[in-house]
């Protein structure tokens, strides 16, 4: 039986963002589709566990123990972690490397899953399968396939397989390293579980909770000033002044370091009484936000957090989005687009979803076919058949 060993380290970081969280607690269904594999998650960390109940990692102590990972699934997802000694002249990561390959092969391990690039180099002797983004993999500053000789090949190009989320990673990747052609792999990681629409009576319940009974626009996702959130602001000035309308803007999600900066900012702000901001609700409160929002405005260029847009598609809200590469082909016609950073372009798209029904249930219905192949179960049968094409 072939053994599969995934990395959860970088999924268990306190910084780790929110879509990291989710593809760590993906594994045990990845799992469960690959019966005919044993599969081991590894850790370097203490205090981590297996829920059963809820087929999660938890906090809990618990070390070198095979958990069932539900009562209605039959697949083990055992649960390994490694110490890593102190050694006065080695720095962590040479002892990390060290423990690493000793146990890949005295586990007799078959494949190395990882999301993190500096756990793979060309000794590692276990075939490797790494999933991130070309921004991870192509650091500010390094070198280009001319600069190069074929002796500096950064230690994550040993992978055997490279999962990237969109094709403008691959592009990106391929510029620099033309030889990885095939061992690069598209597959978008959704992995949320869909957002269900909700009833009129619903959605009357949840304007009254967090919008005075109002229709309201809706920002989620990380209160980050890298999201464009201020240029959200000033679009929904315009709104405000274009149209003498009533309908509140609510920005809701988690908390970063700069959200103290934006609640000081909404201090002095035009329209004050008519944006709110909900740092920190719980996930289900977000997504009934999310289900009972008029319009979700996403104007960040990135696709790292995107994960609310999975859940608008799923929950039938239209979107609007930025018109970034990344984002057209993370959406593909299911949002309306504005050009990044252009306020009234911005203004414009809000205003007109707005006032045209017939344009947001157009929205509507292109979000339920996009959330067809940007959903859980479709990425992880992505998955699972890399794995297999991987053992033949």
């Amino acid at each position: 039986m072939n053994t599969l060993a995934y990395n959860i380290d970088p999924l268990l970081d306190e910084h780790a963002h929110f879509g990291a969280q989710s593809f760590l607690n993906a594994i045990p269904d990845l799992a469960e589709s690959l019966s005919g594999f044993r599969h081991i998650a590894v850790t370097t960390a203490t205090g981590v566990k297996l829920e059963p109940a809820s087929v999660e990692f938890t906090s809990e102590s618990i070390e070198n123990q095979s958990i069932d990972s539900g009562s209605e699934k039959n697949t083990q997802l055992e649960l390994v972690s490694l110490k890593i000694p102190g050694a006065l002249f080695q720095s962590r990561k040479s002892v990390y490397k060290n423990v690493l390959k000793k146990w890949l092969r005295t586990a007799e391990i078959n494949a190395w899953v990882t999301t993190d690039p500096q756990t793979i180099w060309e000794g590692l002797e276990v075939p490797a399968i790494l999933m991130a983004s070309a921004q991870q993999l192509l650091q500010p500053g390094g070198k280009t396939n001319k600069q190069r000789s074929g002796r500096d090949m950064p230690g994550w190009t040993a992978a055997k397989k490279i999962l990237v989320p969109l094709q403008v990673d691959k592009t990106a990747i391929l510029k620099d390293y033309p030889e990885l052609e095939n061992k690069i792999s598209v597959v978008y990681p959704a992995f949320q579980e869909p957002v269900l629409p909700i009833t009129w009576a619903e959605q009357e319940q949840v304007k009254m909770r967090y919008s005075g009974g109002r229709d309201y626009f809706l920002y989620a996702g990380e209160l980050d000033e890298s999201q464009d959130i201020l240029f959200l602001l000033k679009a929904y000035s315009l709104v405000k002044k274009w149209l003498m309308t009533g309908m509140p803007l609510i920005l809701a999600g988690p908390s970063t370091e700069w959200t103290p900066t934006l609640e000081k900012l909404l201090l002095t702000y035009k329209y004050r009484s008519d944006v709110s901001i909900f740092p920190n609700l719980e996930i289900k409160d977000v997504k009934e936000l999310v289900a009972g929002a008029y319009v979700m405005v996403y104007p960040a260029a990135s696709t790292e957090d995107a994960y609310p847009l999975e859940w608008a598609f799923s929950a039938g809200t239209p979107v609007i989005t930025c018109d970034s590469e990344a984002i057209k082909e993370l959406t593909t016609g299911a949002s309306m687009l504005s050009t990044a950073r252009d306020i009234d372009q911005l203004a414009h798209a809000m205003m007109l979803l707005y006032k045209d029904e017939n344009r947001r249930a157009g929205l509507i219905s292109a979000g339920k076919e996009r959330v067809e192949k940007l959903n859980r179960e479709y990425t992880i049968e992505q998955y699972k058949s890399v794995i297999q094409d991987l053992f033949g």
